[in-house]
């Protein structure tokens, strides 16, 4: 194992930061009224103030969510790709 390999962050690291970014523009934006971490590396939704809490298994499944929440903001806005 080399020297930047070791000191580089493992897979899973960069997915949960990914993950917590998505996370914080997708409240931001007024998408999501909360999401925040939980320690068993689940992740909890709520949708609206008054929403039930949702529990997502984990990172990978807010990144799904974030990227059906782009699919469905570009097709509003009539983008294409």
């Amino acid at each position: 194992m080399s020297s930047s390999t070791a000191s580089q962050p493992s897979q899973s690291a960069n997915t949960h930061a990914v993950a917590s970014a998505w996370a914080d523009v997708l409240v931001r934006r007024g998408h999501l009224h909360a999401v925040l971490p939980a320690p068993t590396g689940q992740w909890l939704v709520q949708e609206g103030p008054k929403s039930p809490v949702l529990v997502l298994p984990g990172p990978e499944d807010l990144l799904d969510l974030a990227a059906r929440v782009q699919r469905d903001e570009n097709a509003i806005r009539g983008v294409s790709r």
